[in-house]
This record gives structure tokens, sequence and C-alpha cells, in this order.
């Protein structure tokens, strides 16, 4: 060991003082997408509460809630560090501490975390290089749909946002008592209902009809009625709802484009759809292939014109210090290509286009 001055000193301990004292498990909490072979992920850390527990947990971090997950930095965010008597209770305590993080904003690996960690074989220490293949399907399960209570909390997580500026509204107001600020969707000689239409994760459209009753909202989920109530709305997006008289704590996190809902341990995305959006239609066209993330290219393997097949190699793209190979999604022609080596280019930039 060296001093600050350079000189070498011995260690005060040696090494028949030193003992191990327990298990110690560590995870890496990353913005990458495990459903896309763990690519790199940047945007906005909407929501970040590592785990509070500082009895058995650890958290070494970097970034802060709001602050922005770019390119030019390695899209580590968090080392979460448990510690127990042995290897069951250092799992229980990571356990834990995944279920009490939220995340939201950007995608991570924290739900393959959670798949590891719950895994029989990583619990009994049966784990080498081939872990992750072997145990595929139970790691990197295929996206579920939404399920009916998410759709309910996302929805109520709207009513509540409204409610709060119809509030905000009214204080401002000169006839803070006037009807036109009733937060309910009320309307002069009409019925209020409503609709709120999502795309989940899976992709599938989903409807949420919303009818207002004398005791809150009466909630219409592909043929099944809730009856709902919003209890409480704290800051941050908090909310206590009733929904068909089972009590829900969540956070609903809402903007135009999408829904947030972090609830029992998990983040659901939900999209926005508004009246003109086309679920079944992609603007950019089905051949269109687009910049992952932001990034600057470094190859571009074919031209116009060329024949391509499925899966092959189209452009190398660079970013977050890492390459990563753009290919084709079917079999077609390359046309419009705009991309040229050197290009900086935006996340969902179209590069090429892959016609019949």
């Amino acid at each position: 060991m060296a001093d600050p001055r350079g000189r070498r000193r011995a260690f005060a301990a040696g090494s028949g003082d030193l003992a191990i004292d327990g298990h110690a498990i560590e995870v890496r909490l990353y913005a990458e997408d495990p459903s896309r072979d763990f690519l790199p992920a940047t945007g906005t850390l909407n929501r970040y509460r590592p785990p509070m527990d500082e009895d058995f947990t650890r958290v070494d971090t970097g970034v802060r809630e709001h602050d922005s997950i770019s390119v030019h930095y390695d899209p580590m965010i968090a080392k979460i560090i448990t510690w127990g008597e042995d290897r069951e209770a250092a799992l229980h305590h990571m356990a834990q501490a995944l279920s009490e993080t939220e995340i939201a904003g950007l995608a991570t690996n924290l739900p393959f975390l959670k798949q590891v960690i719950a895994h029989p074989e990583f619990a009994s220490g049966n784990v080498d290089t081939g872990f992750i293949p072997r145990h595929a399907d139970a790691l990197l399960p295929e996206a579920a749909p939404a399920s009916d209570i998410c759709l309910a909390l996302a929805t109520l997580g709207i009513l509540a946002a409204r409610e709060d500026r119809a509030f905000d509204e009214a204080a401002r107001s000169n006839d803070p008592f006037s009807p036109w600020h009733d937060p309910s969707g009320w309307q002069a000689n009409l019925a209020s209902c409503e609709c709120q239409d999502y795309i989940d994760g899976t992709g599938a459209s989903r409807s949420v009809k919303i009818t207002i009753t004398d005791q809150g909202y009466r909630l219409e989920i592909d043929g099944q009625r809730y009856d709902a109530q919003i209890r409480a709305h704290m800051e941050e997006g908090k909310i206590e709802a009733e929904i068909s008289g089972q009590i829900y704590r969540a956070t609903i996190l809402v903007n135009p484009e999408q829904v947030q809902v972090i609830f029992a341990g998990n983040t659901e995305s939900l999209k926005r759809l508004s009246a003109k959006f086309d679920p079944e239609e992609d603007a950019d066209g089905p051949g269109a292939i687009t910049a992952p993330m932001p990034g600057k290219i470094l190859d571009i393997l074919v031209s116009d014109g060329d024949t391509v097949e499925k899966g092959q190699a189209l452009l190398v793209l660079e970013a977050m210090k890492m390459e990563h190979t753009l290919t084709a999604p079917r079999d077609g022609t390359v046309s419009n290509l705009s991309a040229k080596t050197g290009d900086q280019v935006s996340d969902g930039a179209v590069l090429v286009t892959i016609s019949d």
C-alpha cells in the first residue's frame, strides 16, 4: 500500500486477521433494454427512488431523479449490494431491495434482475457463463398484456391529475364555484362518460370506458366493470384508490404521450392514444430502419438498390461506447438510404428503408 507521498507501507492487518463474514450479492442497474438484446437506452429519469434500507443494503449511484442518461457516458445507473448471514438471506434482502426500487422514464434491466434473483438455479448457486442463454425463456419472458388493475390505476391517475388542474384553475378564477371547473367531466345536458385509450407493452390497443357515478367512477375494461374511487391523491403522482372493494396504492406518472404505473414493485408504461392515431399503421412504414438511440454512423454496408435478406447487416451505429449493427427486418430492396458515414443521428431517425 502507498501513502500520499508514494512511500510503501504494510497493511495493519495480516491475512490471518481477516475472516469471511456472511454473504454479499451485487447487481448493476443499467439503462438498457433486455428485450432488444440489452441495447443501451437513453432518456430522463422521470422517477428514480433506490431502496432505502441501510441495514442490509448499499447503493452506489451517480444520478438523481430527473437526470438524463445520454449516449456520452456508460448507461449504468447504480450498483445495489445486499448482505446477509448466508446466501439465502442476501438473496432475500436483494429481492426486497429490487422490489422497493422505483424507476421510470426509460428502459432498464430492473425486471431482468428480478427474474435472475428469483430463479431457483441462481438461488442454489448453480451459475456459470451459460446461465442466461440456458434459462432465457424464464429470465426474458415475452411482454404480458397490461392487467385490468394496471389500466384502472392508469386511468384513475389521469383523472386525479385532471382534478388537480381543475382545482388550481378554480382557485385562480373569479368564480371558483362555477360548474365549468368541475373536474368530473360534467357537461350540460350530457351524460358524464368518456374513454381513455392506450397501447400496452405487447402493442395491443386497450380501452377504458369511464362513467361518473355518485360514489366515484365506473370503469369498463374488455366487458368487465369495476366501481372505483380515488381515496387520496398525494404529491409526486402517488394515489390510493379503491377498485371493486380492494385498496391499491401506486405511483402514476402522467404526460400527454404516456402513463407510467409503478405498482407492486413493477413499472408498466402505457402509450396514450389520440383519436387520430391508428396503431395498425407505422408512420415510418414496415420496412423503415430507425436509429434505436442517438449515435454516430460508423459504416454503411449496403447501397440503394441492393437486394438484402432478412437479418443481413445494413449499417453500424456507435453509441454509448458500443457498436450496434442494424439489420434488415425482412427480405427486400434497399431504398431511401439517407445516412452517411460519420453522420450524427438522433433517436428514431429513419436511416434506410427496405421495400418489396
